[in-house]
């Protein structure tokens, strides 16, 4: 489980390693929601269903917190060139 800082963030031992940043792109936060969506529709049970769509949700959360990271910037760009709004 991660620590969270005094302040609320993420220390700088848990961002970076050996130099490089370890966080996760939003990509893969949505991925692990999708994991947990899937799980959920393969629960035995309506407490087991229940806590995988929390996990999901938390996903989604620290999506939106974390912020937009060069990569995140480069696919959308792509995307918006794909759709035809290459003017952004």
């Amino acid at each position: 489980m991660q620590r969270l800082t005094p302040g609320g963030g993420t220390p700088r031992a848990l961002r970076h390693c050996h130099g490089e940043d370890v966080r996760m792109a939003k990509a893969d936060y949505r991925t692990k929601a999708g994991e947990c969506y899937r799980m959920a529709a393969l629960a035995p049970g309506a407490a087991d269903q229940a806590t995988w769509l929390k996990l999901a949700a938390e996903w989604l959360v620290l999506k939106q917190r974390q912020p937009r990271t060069a990569s995140d910037r480069l696919q959308v760009g792509k995307r918006e060139a794909a759709l035809g709004h290459d003017d952004i």
